[in-house]
Formats: structure tokens, C-alpha cells, sequence
């Protein structure tokens, strides 16, 4: 399975759901809406913990891929297999840890 098709999976719908719901608001900037729901580590594709998780929205998404190298690539490409890749932590300014 592809990251893409993870993302449009039950598992990732009803995940996202929930953080947003315990974050209705971009964790950058405070804006509430247009908001999407940013991994920062992918070490658990699949079984997230809320913590692995941040609420941005759309502008400070981009900005975090674009200022994260391996986000970015990650992003364009759509990953790979949800097993096997190379992974990165990041804080929640994006930056690596």
C-alpha cells in the first residue's frame, strides 16, 4: 500500500478525525480552517499515537514540508510501501530531532 492510499484509508480518515477534533486549530499559527493533519514521525504508519501528530493548516503544512527536506521529498512522492521506509522524528516546528 501507498502512503497516498493510506491517507485515503478508513484507519487514517477516522485518525485524522480525532486529531482534529483534539486540536481544532493550527498549532503554528492559530487559524481554524483549511486544516490538515501533519505526521511528525512515521515510525507508526498505521497504529499513530496523537502525539506523532500536528494539526496545521494548508500554508504552515507547506511551509513545514518545504523547510523539511525528507518531508518534502516524502510528500512529492507520495512514498513508497508503508513498510520499510527510512524515517526521520521532527519536532513540531518541523525540525529534525
Amino acid at each position: 500500500m501507498s502512503y497516498s492510499d493510506y491517507l485515503q484509508g478508513e484507519h487514517w480518515q477516522q485518525t485524522r478525525e480525532q486529531k482534529l477534533t483534539e486540536s481544532p486549530a493550527c498549532q503554528q499559527c492559530g487559524k481554524g480552517r483549511g486544516l490538515e493533519v501533519h505526521h511528525l514521525t512515521y515510525d507508526r504508519i498505521g497504529h499513530e499515537e496523537m502525539g506523532d501528530l500536528q494539526v496545521l493548516c494548508a500554508t504552515c503544512h507547506r511551509r513545514t514540508h518545504d523547510r523539511v527536506p525528507d518531508a518534502k521529498d516524502f510528500k512529492r512522492t507520495g512514498g513508497g510501501t508503508l513498510y520499510g521506509w527510512e524515517t526521520q522524528r521532527f519536532n513540531e516546528q518541523g525540525e529534525k530531532r
